[in-house]
């Protein structure tokens, strides 16, 4: 079980999440956006979207590794003086989005062992 190193929709993913750490980490060194306009969180919030993505097309592998790098590429975010970043809201929302990479990864692997099993099985049958 690896992440989909060779396929090039898996780079895009990765892609994604990287764009959205810029956003998230440039918001908070200048000085955020206005809330009324702009809900807290959401940057951390849309890293659902690729985690998901991954989750569904390459399984556990797939979502645990866009969700170690999301991660990985917070770090600086979570780095920052208290002024500037908000590191308790930061680590609670990265433990959701992990929390929703295992259990969705977990449940695609085992939607994916199913299948394989449904197939032998009616090949089985068919020989």
């Amino acid at each position: 079980m690896h992440p989909p190193v060779r396929e090039r929709s898996f780079w895009l993913v990765q892609l994604m999440v990287v764009l959205w750490a810029i956003i998230h980490i440039s918001i908070d060194m200048h000085g955020g956006l206005d809330n009324r306009y702009f809900p807290y969180g959401i940057p951390i919030d849309l890293l659902l979207i690729p985690v998901g993505y991954a989750a569904l097309y390459y399984g556990l592998s797939g979502s645990a590794a866009t969700t170690l790098w999301a991660i990985l590429l917070w770090t600086p975010d979570l780095l920052l003086d208290h002024d500037k970043g908000h590191y308790h809201q930061d680590l609670v929302q990265l433990a959701v989005v992990a929390v929703v990479a295992l259990f969705v990864g977990l449940e695609i692997e085992r939607a994916h062992l199913e299948r394989a099993r449904a197939e032998a099985a009616e090949a089985e049958r068919r020989a």
